[in-house]
Parts: structure tokens; C-alpha cells; sequence
């Protein structure tokens, strides 16, 4: 785990001696360090994780500190899948208004979530890479060519698929026709593919391997996130925030915008992939309310209606067994 030294000068409050102390006692085997200057030292991503001999890599930055696909080429400097990098945009995800403790209790909670994340990471194979040049945005990499950006987009596993038998729900599912079906088979379209991950939960076989967005990735954040013995912060609750979204949500946090400590977001390719069942499982884990971050009618791949339909459905049943209905609802 590379903490950016930066972020102890944001105003957040963020303790990073206490957070470096607390990932290297609580979740061995890892190593922890604090880097500082992360955006003007190349190659120190490289060295630090090829010195430690890391399998996983996780970092958490300032806002703009390094574009995603010079991260991904040093990752490859140093032996690592691309795609198993997580990266926390800790300065933003962790911003509160609240007292320091707090704000280093939350910081704990999304650094764990992400480094479960990684160890329930699976490599990736070819069928699952898809390259574009990657957008600089911090100020070093201005100066320097574009770079190679990977995206994780999910393959078919033919010995799994039942198409042969007359199964097309994931084809059906898609909203970009990245899904094709010859001769009895399902092709992934990798030029109309967008990652959107609503295929994986289509899917009634297990047959399609989606590595970075996974089912074991996801289970594996909620369950750091919602571990009674992880951490001091309480009440907790599970904000699925839609991948497009995200730039926005931190916009408005950089513009003063707080929502409760309690919120810990969990970044999903599309909340139209989550079935109602992930909600549920959130509530009967311990938390106290699950919240979806979405695009509204600006969704690429326009499932805002069905994710409406899903929340809908969970708060009839919430309301049935007499609870309250609005612990899982839309968040602004």
C-alpha cells in the first residue's frame, strides 16, 4: 500500500503515520509506506512495489496525482497485472468536515475495503484486456507521451455457457450489442464493449469471468467495509456509486459538498449490474442502510430505470416484513 504524502496537506485531517501503523498491524501480510511527491518522482511506483516483491498493489492519492495509465505502466515495471491495481482516490472518498479521528476511522475502513479488493483479485488473461491512450491529467505526465490505458472487460468461458442450449440473457442484457452469438457461442465485442459488468450478473451459469469488477471482488469490499472488529466507525452504511458518476461526486466534494461519515462508497462499473440480492446481503451483514449513487437519464448504458425498479422492489419487500423501507434508497 503507497500512501501519498499529499494527503496530509488537503485540510481533510487525514493522520497518515496512525493509518500506515494500523494497515501494516491489522491486515498482514502487507507492507505500507509513505511517499512523498508521488506525481514528480518517476518510477518510484516501480521500485517501491518490485523492492517489497508485491503480488498486489494498492494506493491511495491525492485528486489529479497521477493519470491511471502511467500507474499501469510502472505496475507492469514491476511485474504486476495492471488491472490489480486499486487505486483510492483517498483524498476525495475520505473528505469530511468532521473531527480528525473520524476522518482517519473512514480512511481506515475504504483502505481495507481496497485491499480486499486486491487479494481477491484473479489475473487477468488477454481475452480481458482492452487498450485506449490514456487522458494526462497531472502535471508531469502534460510533458510526456500518451500512454497505454488497460480496462478490464469481462470473456465467456465456453465450457460454462449454455448457449448451445438455447440461452441468450447476457446477449439480450447487453445495451451496446458487445455480445454476439455464433455457431452456439457467445463472442465479447471488445470495440463496442464498455465494461458495464450487466452481462456477469445476467448470466445463469457462471460462465462469464469479469477480473477486477468480480462477485468475489465486490463481496470481498463489503465485507472489510461492514467487519464489526475493522475499525471504530459507527453506524455504517454501503454507498454503491456508478463508475461514470464518479467524476462528478468528487467535483462536488472539491466544492465543499459532505455527506455523512457513515457513507462508505463502493465504485461499480453500472448499479444496473447489482442485483437486489447484493443490497439485501448488505443489510444482513450489519449495514445500516445501502444507498446507489447513479447517472439518472445520463447512464450509458441506460439502466436507471431498472436500477429504480430493483430499489423499488427492495423496499416493498423491506416494507413487508415490517422494516423500514427507506434503508435502501437513491442518493442524490
Amino acid at each position: 500500500v503507497l500512501l501519498s504524502e499529499r494527503l496530509a496537506n488537503l485540510g481533510f485531517g487525514l493522520d497518515l503515520a496512525t493509518l500506515l501503523e494500523w494497515l501494516q498491524d491489522t491486515l498482514p501480510p502487507l507492507r505500507a509506506h509513505l511517499v512523498p511527491n508521488l506525481a514528480g518522482r518517476s518510477g518510484e511506483i516501480a521500485r517501491l512495489a518490485a523492492e517489497a516483491g508485491a503480488e498486489r498493489l494498492v494506493l491511495g492519492l491525492a485528486a489529479g496525482e497521477l493519470d491511471v495509465g502511467e500507474i499501469q505502466t510502472q505496475a507492469r515495471k514491476a511485474g504486476l497485472d495492471p488491472l490489480g491495481v486499486v487505486i483510492l482516490n483517498l483524498g476525495a472518498q475520505a473528505a469530511l468536515l468532521g473531527p480528525q479521528p473520524t476522518t482517519t476511522e473512514r480512511a481506515k475502513l475504504l483502505l481495507s475495503a481496497a485491499v480486499a479488493k486486491a487479494r481477491a483479485f484473479t489475473e487477468c488473461g488477454p481475452e480481458h484486456l482492452k487498450v485506449s491512450l490514456s487522458v494526462a491529467v497531472s502535471r508531469r505526465s502534460l510533458f510526456t507521451l500518451a500512454m497505454n490505458e488497460y480496462h478490464a472487460i469481462p470473456a465467456v468461458l465456453p465450457e460454462r455457457c449454455v448457449a448451445d442450449r438455447g440461452c441468450r440473457r447476457c446477449v439480450d442484457m447487453c445495451p451496446h450489442d458487445a455480445l454476439q452469438l455464433k455457431d452456439h457461442r457467445v463472442e465479447v465485442d471488445k470495440a463496442h464493449c464498455t465494461g458495464c459488468g450487466l452481462c456477469l450478473s445476467a448470466c445463469p451459469a457462471d460462465a462469464i469471468t469479469f477480473p477486477s469488477n468480480s462477485v468475489a471482488e465486490l463481496d470481498a469490499q463489503i465485507a472489510a467495509l461492514l467487519d464489526p472488529t475493522n475499525g471504530e466507525l459507527v453506524p455504517r452504511g454501503i454507498l454503491f456509486v456508478c463508475r461514470a458518476s464518479i467524476p462528478a461526486l468528487e467535483a462536488a466534494i472539491e466544492r465543499g459538498v459532505r455527506y455523512d461519515a457513515g457513507w462508505l462508497p463502493v465504485v461499480v462499473p453500472c448499479v444496473g449490474s447489482l442485483s437486489p440480492t447484493v443490497f439485501l446481503r448488505c443489510l444482513a451483514a450489519g449495514a445500516a442502510g445501502v444507498g446507489l449513487v447513479t447517472c439518472e437519464d445520463r447512464c450509458p448504458s441506460q439502466q436507471h430505470g431498472i436500477a429504480a425498479e430493483r430499489v423499488a422492489f427492495c423496499r416493498e419487500l423491506l416494507q413487508r416484513i415490517g422494516a423500514p423501507s427507506n434503508l435502501v434508497r437513491f442518493c442524490p
